[in-house]
């Protein structure tokens, strides 16, 4: 089992039930670590094309191959709401994983 102390850097504490966790998600140490990792990445851009608005999910299976990098496509387009934000016609970057 993973430590509890791995996500140290990140985020504030907290206890739910008598369990620990921290909130790494909404900490500025995070957003640094993010941006600064996938700044690091080569990118391309593109056009989120029709059928594929609101699904970041798809967007990673074209790109990428599976779905499961859905959250990198979100994060580096700085994209908090993909029904919303990721619109047939917006230009997007991906990240060259």
């Amino acid at each position: 089992m993973l430590s509890p102390d791995r996500f140290k850097l990140f985020g504030e504490r907290y206890t739910h039930k008598g369990k620990l966790f921290t909130n790494i998600v909404c900490s500025k140490e995070y957003e640094d670590f993010i941006t600064k990792t996938l700044s690091s990445l080569p990118t391309k851009v593109t056009i989120i094309p029709a059928g594929l608005e609101g699904r970041p999910d798809l967007l990673s299976y074209a790109v990428y191959g599976t779905p499961k990098y859905w959250w990198v496509i979100c994060e580096a387009n700085r994209v908090v709401d993909p029904f919303e934000e990721l619109y047939s016609g917006r230009q997007i970057h991906i990240p060259t994983l």
